[in-house]
């Protein structure tokens, strides 16, 4: 019997020797056969407890998140969060890549889960008052870190919480608190209005999703993400102008840069070159004095941007500077765009060949270099599309 998909590489060749990647092969079939319908005490008599480490964390989740794939070992430990929902070591990883990402909604929902499984946990406790924090929510997140403090906590982690509890002032003055304005249940909620505004945003619906978004922006203008995203929708519909307003708006409130990514795409837009060159420059030094910081996410976004304002010498120099992301589907696709852009057919066709797998535009981008290559069309527009899943691109 072949071991649950949970386990087997998605990545690897399939087992039944189709030749295709196991994701693209029987993944789906064994999911529903012995993922979805089996507990894990079942599993362990048919393939060996042995096949998990002892914290129940599957080796290849764990390799993708010490390689900072983030989102990839978020997509595994969904599934195992799915399968085991009792398992709290799983449930205390996949908070951690939320978080790093930034998701931090997501993490405090899985977080509460972990909570109610294990509620006297300080680890949990205080991983919970730290995303809350994070999310906005300063006096939950303090009361939350000193319950933490009281369940006995291991000697490095209490030694952090009575650091952090010494500044407690300095941080409600520092950190948003919207605790007493707006309950954590509607807090929830209005997080759910903003993912529909964002599947409607992937789905090219701009005016729907700007609608949307202006809606979540008026019960809640802390929401940083609405004035980048409502952004962008009036960017895609040919308001550079508003959408540069916003922009500066969301900078000023958190500097990302991904913000001044967007600045530069709406200085673009307004065929501002000097103000581009000087946002540009601003990117790359942030880069280069931070760089243990940079996330495959953050590179995929920089990259695919430069692309867009035609910044080509930059955006090579990005994919050759983070060589540890070189092989990532995503990353490997903009190189071929790259390559694509520059006339450069040839190696713009291997690098699509390698992810048509993961991204089935890649395939219609493939055949259109070799058209190029060979004569039999003039022209064709290689978009620098971000790959949300194998079927959604923005």
């Amino acid at each position: 019997m072949p071991k649950p998909a949970t386990k087997y590489g998605r990545n690897e060749l399939c087992y039944c020797d189709s030749g295709r990647k196991y994701k693209k092969c029987c993944l789906k079939k064994d999911l529903k056969e012995y993922g979805r319908s089996i507990k894990y005490e079942e599993i362990e008599n048919s393939w060996g407890k042995e096949d998990w480490d002892k914290e129940g964390i599957d080796e290849e989740i764990l390799a993708l998140y010490q390689e900072e794939n983030f989102n990839d070992a978020i997509e595994l430990l969904e599934e195992d969060h799915h399968d085991y929902p009792h398992n709290t070591d799983i449930m205390m990883l996949l908070a951690e890549c939320y978080i790093t990402l930034h998701r931090f909604v997501e993490a405090v929902r899985v977080l509460l889960r972990a909570k109610k499984i294990k509620p006297s946990d300080p680890e949990i406790v205080y991983n919970l008052g730290y995303v809350l924090t994070c999310m906005g929510r300063a006096s939950d997140g303090i009361g939350y870190i000193k319950t933490a403090y009281e369940l006995k906590p291991p000697r490095e982690l209490k030694r952090a919480i009575k650091k952090l509890l010494n500044k407690e002032e300095e941080l409600l003055k520092k950190c948003e608190d919207r605790s007493h304005k707006i309950s954590l249940e509607d807090d929830l909620k209005l997080y759910d209005e903003f993912l529909e505004a964002r599947e409607n945003l992937y789905q090219r619906n701009f005016k729907t999703a700007l609608e949307k978004y202006k809606s979540v922006f008026e019960k809640n203008p802390a929401i940083t993400g609405c004035l980048v995203n409502m952004g962008i929708c009036y960017l895609n519909l040919s308001l550079p102008e508003k959408a540069l307003e916003l922009f500066e708006q969301a900078k000023r409130k958190d500097n990302d840069i991904l913000t001044l990514l967007n600045i530069a795409k709406a200085y673009k837009a307004l065929k501002n070159d000097d103000q581009i060159e000087q946002v540009k420059s601003e990117i790359l030094t942030r880069v280069k004095e931070k760089p243990t910081l940079m996330t495959q996410r953050t590179l995929v976004r920089l990259i695919s941007g430069f692309i867009e304002i035609n910044e080509l010498k930059d955006a090579k120099e990005l994919f050759t500077t983070f060589k540890k992301f070189q092989k990532m589907p995503q990353v490997k696709f903009l190189s071929g765009v790259i390559y694509a852009q520059e006339k450069n057919y040839k190696e713009a066709i291997k690098e699509f060949e390698i992810v048509i797998d993961d991204f089935g535009v890649a395939e219609l981008y493939k055949k259109k270099a070799e058209q190029l290559s060979q004569g039999k069309i003039k022209t064709f527009n290689f978009e620098p599309l971000t790959i949300v899943d194998n079927n959604e691109t923005i």
